[in-house]
């Protein structure tokens, strides 16, 4: 009895052995494959094996399973021990995995890390995508442009180019010559003689320090027809020569007895006042008469004429009866834009004037000063009917008048028109939209010599939206002025711009 209990005893603590040595095995085959496993790692193994497998401790229970195992050889194991399937199946996916762990350096990552030759190749990818797509998209813009360069029409296209010439001489003037370009002077004003009637060195000289947009010339200035095509000769050489850019040589030619070239027996025929056409109500009258005064003053070496009067009459007495055409403002309306056509026709420059319409102005007796109470209702029904037709014919000048319109503006009706923001920015360039230049009326005129010195006068015209001041009783003094207003900034530079961009296109047009 106690031999049996012995024999027992000496067979559990043999098969204890035994899985003991079984297990000792296991653990150095996984350190040679894998790098040592914890312990935990190793009781983990084992439970399984004894509790998933429904291992039970005894020979008898692992052939009773036989049918549901597959035997497993174990590197080194002397012996065959049932395993289920699955377990072995996750026994060769650790030895896959061991195999790349010890290719990676026996670290314990499972997933091969990303190299940086990987990155580097997705971010040239990504760059190579990017720079295809950028290319892609310029392409497409450049053909787009081309399409759309191709779709414009001849006359769009030489719009443009015109349009980057202006810019390209607006930008290679200095502040001084911009300043200068904004100024119509008589000679006089700049030789300091008492009357100009030839253009020698002095006016040279003169015009190469003050390179002024234009000169007028009156009655006193025209000897003979030879002797006129001398001076403006070479006063236009001289100013191209000292600018870059021709000259606006003026006149004030309305036909009638108020035609300082004609007058001076220069024209080879008169021609008739705007009182006399427009008796006879026939626009076509007025369209030949204007082409035939532009005519004889382009021959002559002008090319601007400050006219025709677009102003309303109905009094007989008023100054300027002989040079409207009527009191009807539809019929006047018809005469002006005709003279517009006429002009353009000629190739010479015209200006609309006296705008907002002096025709029925009242007159201070005691300054000469005119003023209007319309209100903006009742000018926009009667005195300002002609400008806008002129405007629809794109008149290339209106000249804006001293008048003061006591019912526009705030705190500016008694400032003269050309003054006056409400009148020029808001009432011509706003509500009629016009985009052409806009000149003052003479300044040297005695009903404004009082207004303010010339410096002011020339300051206020441009900030309220003029671009040419026609005549200052001080040239230097008003040139200074617009200087002095920029450096202070009472004016901007690009405010100068405008005005200078609007000239410079005017006498693009003119050609050579």
């Amino acid at each position: 009895m106690e031999r049996r209990d012995a024999s027992r005893r000496d067979r559990r603590e043999g098969r204890d052995q035994g899985v003991q040595r079984n297990d000792s095995r296991r653990q150095r085959t996984q350190r040679r494959i894998t790098g040592s496993p914890g312990d935990s790692e190793v009781d983990a193994r084992r439970g399984s094996l004894r509790r998933g497998n429904g291992y039970s401790g005894g020979r008898g229970a692992t052939r009773r399973r036989t049918g549901q195992t597959r035997l497993h050889a174990e590197p080194g194991d002397a012996t065959r021990r049932a395993r289920p399937t699955g377990q072995a199946t996750r026994r060769r996916v650790t030895r896959d995995e061991a195999h790349v762990v010890a290719h990676n350096g026996g670290g314990k990552s499972l997933r091969p890390p990303v190299t940086l030759v990987g990155i580097a190749l997705v971010v040239l990818l990504c760059l190579g995508g990017g720079f295809l797509a950028v290319r892609h998209m310029l392409s497409l813009g450049e053909t787009q442009q081309q399409e759309q360069q191709s779709e414009k029409t001849p006359e769009e296209l030489a719009e443009e180019a015109a349009r980057k010439r202006v810019e390209q001489l607006v930008d290679g003037l200095t502040l001084e010559e911009k300043a200068a370009q904004l100024f119509i002077v008589r000679p006089e004003a700049i030789t300091g003689v008492e009357v100009a009637t030839e253009a020698g060195q002095t006016t040279r000289e003169t015009i190469s320090k003050n390179p002024v947009c234009g000169l007028i010339y009156s009655e006193l200035n025209l000897v003979e027809e030879g002797q006129t095509e001398k001076l403006l000769k070479n006063t236009q050489n001289y100013v191209k020569d000292a600018s870059g850019l021709p000259a606006l040589l003026c006149v004030e030619e309305e036909g009638g007895s108020h035609a300082p070239v004609a007058n001076a027996y220069l024209a080879r025929s008169k021609v008739a006042g705007a009182a006399r056409i427009g008796a006879g109500n026939e626009a076509e009258e007025a369209r030949v008469a204007a082409r035939q005064v532009g005519e004889y003053l382009s021959s002559l070496g002008f090319n601007t004429d400050l006219a025709p009067v677009a102003d309303i009459v109905s009094s007989v007495d008023s100054d300027l009866s002989e040079r409207s055409f009527g009191d009807d403002p539809q019929k006047v309306a018809s005469m002006v834009e005709a003279q517009v056509d006429g002009y353009a026709r000629s190739g010479v420059l015209c200006a609309v004037k006296h705008f907002p319409g002096i025709g029925e102005a009242e007159k201070d007796p005691h300054n000469g000063r005119l003023y209007s109470h319309r209100t903006l209702d009742e000018l926009m029904k009667r005195e300002v009917v002609p400008f806008a037709a002129a405007i629809k014919k794109d008149v290339p000048i209106v000249v804006v008048s001293s008048m003061s319109c006591l019912e526009l503006g705030n705190g500016e009706g008694d400032l003269p028109s050309w003054m006056s923001e409400a009148v020029v920015t808001d009432l011509l360039r706003g509500k009629l939209g016009y985009k052409g230049v806009v000149m003052t009326d003479q300044l040297d005129d005695e009903a404004v010599a009082d207004a303010c010195d010339p410096a002011e006068q020339a300051v206020r015209a441009i900030k309220a939206g003029c671009d040419i001041v026609v005549c200052p009783q001080d040239y230097e003094q008003a040139c200074e002025g617009i200087l002095k207003a920029v450096e202070e900034g009472d004016i901007t530079e690009k405010r100068i711009d405008e005005s200078v961009r609007r000239i410079v296109k005017l006498k693009e047009g003119l050609g050579d």
